[in-house]
This record gives C-alpha cells, sequence and structure tokens, in this order.
C-alpha cells in the first residue's frame, strides 16, 4: 500500500509537474513535436504530453499501463517529485 494524499484524485497535474518530474516515474524526454512533448519509458512505448493545463486525467490514464503504477502513485509522483513511501501491512 502506498502513503499517498487523501486528495490526490482531486489534484491536478500541471504540464509544468509533469515536464518537471516525469523522470521519477522512469520517463525520458525523446522530443517536441507540435504542442506536444513526447516521453519514452524504457520496455514500453512512448508517451506524449499534451500542453494541455491540466494535464486531462484521460492522458494520465495512458501512464498506467506503461508504468504499472497505480493512478494514485502516478499523479503524487508528478506533482510532488518523489514517489510515495510504500506501506507495509500485516
Amino acid at each position: 500500500e502506498w502513503d499517498v494524499p487523501e486528495d490526490i484524485y482531486q489534484r491536478n497535474v500541471t504540464v509544468s509537474d509533469a515536464k518537471k518530474n516525469i523522470g521519477c516515474i522512469g520517463g525520458n524526454f525523446v522530443r517536441s513535436r507540435g504542442d506536444h512533448f513526447v516521453y519514452k519509458f524504457e520496455g514500453a512505448r512512448s508517451w506524449p504530453l499534451t500542453l494541455r493545463d491540466p494535464v486531462p486525467t484521460s492522458h494520465l490514464n495512458q501512464l498506467v499501463s506503461i508504468t504499472g503504477y497505480p493512478m494514485n502513485v502516478i499523479k503524487t509522483a508528478l506533482i510532488h517529485g518523489r514517489f510515495p513511501r510504500k506501506i507495509l501491512r500485516f
């Protein structure tokens, strides 16, 4: 289980947040193309970041299958620039 902010689903990821912190979830900048920045994830397909603020949830949902992380972890990492703590529950 991940220790994420309770309101993370209500928070928006800005383009600035995503560009600055995409490396936290394994994304590497490849190129810009028009109004898109393209990021590549090792062993996965590339992901285009559209320059729309906030980043649409439908675009963030693509990162779930690309990275294998749940949405709340992705949003926390993109907004805060670090992964949330993982909590072991017994």
